[in-house]
């Protein structure tokens, strides 16, 4: 469990990034949006971000920072959005839940899907029009939770395999995660991507050497 001011610090960092940069949309194998589009959602997140840390400071309870949530998702509107975007916009949103411990998929479903009976048609509609979805689960190395991510658009005629150094959102270790070309992960919010390496610069051991000096340089 983060003390509050390590909460403080994540949200801190987060409003800082730019989320939806060119590399961003880029790790998630999509064209950016319009800057428009793009300047109006880091300027909802950070918006976001700082009633959360707001709401930390005054030591509210975990109900409270979910009403904020709920308040804040309340004033996106869907259909503004094509379908990439409205998962990019949940994955930010469970990645803010859980730097503040708060569940909030439920909320985010119903957001993104509609309501159960509607989930359900969705769901059976993107299994029957869409190739395999394979979800992948990986230990952290240093806390043993789950971290969780979903690949998609797989080429299998692609041997090179690329990396991702991604940071545990529960105890910020740092973790490798092997990718291919031309593969889409989708991010449940169990872990923030800091360094994409390609394969033609690095294989299995090298990225691991590369793992262990990052785990060593300051922060």
């Amino acid at each position: 469990m983060l003390s509050k001011e390590q909460k403080i610090e994540k949200l801190e960092e987060f409003i800082k990034r730019d989320k939806f940069s060119e590399e961003a949309w880029n790790q998630r194998g999509l064209l950016p949006s319009s800057d428009e589009m793009s300047q109006e959602l880091n300027a909802f997140f950070n918006t976001t971000a700082q009633k959360l840390i707001k709401n930390i400071e005054k030591n509210c309870a975990s109900k409270t920072l979910q009403k904020t949530f709920n308040s804040q998702l309340a004033t996106l509107e869907k259909d503004d959005f094509d379908t990439e975007e409205n998962e990019f916009v949940c994955d930010l949103l469970y990645e803010l839940a859980s730097l503040v411990e708060v569940e909030i998929s439920e909320d985010l479903n119903n957001w993104l899907y509609g309501s159960t009976l509607d989930t359900i048609s969705y769901l059976q509609e993107m299994f029957e029009s869409q190739k395999k979805v394979e979800i992948i689960e990986q230990v952290c190395t240093k806390c043993s939770s789950m971290i969780e991510f979903i690949i998609k658009d797989i080429d299998d005629h692609t041997a090179q395999t690329d990396w991702l150094v991604a940071e545990c959102v529960t105890c910020l270790e740092l973790n490798l995660i092997p990718t291919g070309k031309n593969i889409r992960l989708q991010n449940y919010g169990t872990y923030l991507v800091k360094e994409q390496l390609d394969g033609k610069d690095y294989n299995q051991h090298q990225a691991i050497q590369y793992l262990e000096h990052l785990k060593k340089s300051p922060k």
